[in-house]
């Protein structure tokens, strides 16, 4: 799949996985439970979250990305 981070980070959130805070990305106890790590970055402090490679298998991101890629290939059209 050809996503973006800014939109990626967009469909984890919709997912219920992580939510905004200030600047950065926070894990939900629902990303928590899928394997995703809160972190901060040591110079802005942002946090941000990293996810297993194995997230990709999860089904309800595999439809989302399947849903987002056709609706972004029928744009192109």
């Amino acid at each position: 799949f050809d996503i973006g981070s800014h939109r990626f980070n967009a469909l984890l959130a919709e997912l219920g996985w992580q939510s905004r805070f200030h600047k950065g990305w926070t894990i939900t106890p629902l990303g928590k439970d899928l394997g995703g790590i809160e972190k901060e970055h040591p110079e802005s402090g942002v946090p941000y979250t990293v996810w297993p490679r194995d997230i990709l298998n999860q089904p309800g991101l595999e439809y989302a990305l399947e849903q987002l890629s056709g609706s972004e290939q029928s744009t192109d059209t």
